[in-house]
């Protein structure tokens, strides 16, 4: 093969075999940027088109799948053999530099188109001379093709803004409401395609508002997915219908509901029947990997509108990886492509680590999550759950309130509500905001600008 001075081959070979490593990660990144015609070697080209297919048909990539799609296509020896598939995966620097292999490869290609540009407008220029304007036609008609290729970028950023523009005004933001008006009403729901944490420490609620959440949205005529390592579907079906029917899950489990509450349950289950809930428990194997797959599975059944993984710390990452951070950064990387490739809410519980109870009033903070992986960057919004009562057992103004802090909101404002817990139930309620700590209402009236805040510890 001759070789091209604007080119890197090595490049080009990396660029595939980080794709090839990295799977669908990687294919994700480097498809919006480069397209096959962009690489100069055409066993290469063979390669990263394959790879786009793969993706594309939701086929798991690895060697070995790879060369059995190759020989069923007959493509094997256009990809240059088992030799080169070898040589790709052996000499790749690092699957995680698939987007800097695709800058390169990409900055080398426009490169060429307009050199190949000038010497077309140049040939123009400089043979015979034809009548008329003809020659200065010609000449116009290609420099102006390189001028609108120099500035292709800008004209697609261009074209992006005014489709945002349009869409906008056409099409109102789609958000799922949580069914608590004070949450709803501060920070606006959580629209499709964000991903969302609910975090806090061990024993506070978080998977029991989670599901309230989850129950409501249902309510509401979303259709919900619950994947969760502890909760039974029947369970989790219990408690909502509780829920709404305003009866004690462990009265239903018992049977022991007087007439009154029979006749809300009944009208529970009968509004129930329109829900369009799936809480799984099986089908996938703790990994995020295959919770991503099952949720394809159920993507291709129905369209879904709200994920509720119950929770991001007892996912594997599926691959090695070298320690926890690296691993529930892993399983973040992944449950926000989740939330971009199905255009869905994902809401993720987390656990926040015991450096949090060392803080005077014992409430988490957002900085709490920066040893947990790229929790905090990967987020569209983070909520921290905090139950003061949990630390002051004997503080009769903590009792039965939860404090529910918006501490990261990519698209609003950030601030704090307090619930109503009860924990008979598992359930969570909007608490009105006369019953909310003194130190709270102060807080949030300071957020509105409505007075000055003055620091203390609630309880």
């Amino acid at each position: 093969m001759q070789e091209n001075p604007i080119a890197d081959e090595y490049a080009e070979r990396n660029l595939v075999g980080s794709m090839l490593l990295a799977g669908h990660d990687a294919i994700g990144q480097v498809a919006p940027l480069v397209d096959a015609g962009m690489l100069t070697d055409a066993r290469n080209r063979v390669l990263f088109e394959t790879l786009c297919e793969l993706a594309e048909a939701q086929q798991p990539i690895d060697l070995v799948v790879l060369k059995h799609w190759l020989n069923d296509r007959g493509l094997m020896a256009q990809a240059g053999g088992v030799e080169h598939l070898v040589r790709v995966t052996e000499t790749v620097g690092s699957s995680a530099n698939a987007a800097y292999y695709a800058g390169v490869v990409r900055s080398l290609a426009c490169r060429r188109r307009v050199l190949s540009g000038l010497e077309v407008a140049q040939g123009a220029l400089a043979g015979p001379r034809q009548e008329g304007d003809t020659w200065q036609d010609e000449a116009r008609r290609h420099l102006t093709d390189l001028g609108e290729l120099v500035d292709a970028e800008t004209a697609s950023q261009g074209q992006t803004m005014a489709d945002v523009l349009d869409r906008l005004a056409t099409t109102p933001r789609v958000t799922i409401r949580t069914g608590f008006s004070s949450i709803d009403t501060r920070w606006g729901g959580m629209a499709l395609g964000e991903l969302w944490y609910l975090a806090g420490r061990p024993s506070m609620g978080k998977s029991s508002l989670a599901n309230c959440m989850a129950a409501d949205a249902a309510k509401q005529q979303h259709s919900v997915v619950v994947f969760s390592q502890e909760m039974k579907p029947e369970d989790w079906t219990v408690n909502a219908l509780a829920r709404f029917a305003d009866v004690s899950g462990q009265a239903i489990r018992r049977a022991q509901l007087t007439d009154d509450e029979q006749e809300r349950m009944a009208n529970a289950i009968t509004d129930s029947r329109a829900w369009m809930v799936f809480v799984q428990i099986a089908g996938w194997q703790k990994s995020v990997r295959s919770l991503l797959a099952e949720a394809r599975r159920i993507q291709q059944r129905m369209k879904i509108e709200l994920i509720v993984v119950d929770y991001v710390q007892l996912l594997s990452p599926g691959k090695k990886v070298a320690g926890i951070y690296e691993a529930v950064t892993e399983v973040s990387h992944k449950l926000k492509q989740l939330a971009r490739e199905l255009n869905v809410v994902v809401l993720a519980c987390c656990q926040i680590s015991r450096a949090s109870e060392h803080h005077r009033d014992k409430c988490p903070l957002l900085s709490d999550l920066k040893g947990s992986g790229d929790l905090e960057q990967d987020a569209d919004g983070v909520l921290i759950l905090h139950r003061p009562e949990y630390y002051h057992p004997n503080n009769e103004g903590a009792k039965g309130k939860a404090q529910l802090i918006c501490a990261k909101n990519r698209n609003g404002p950030t601030g704090e509500v307090w619930l109503k817990w009860e924990p008979t139930r598992f359930d969570f309620r909007d608490l009105v905001e006369e019953s909310w700590p003194p130190d709270a209402r102060q807080r949030d009236r300071a957020r509105r600008g409505e007075q000055q805040w003055s620091a203390e510890v609630p309880f």
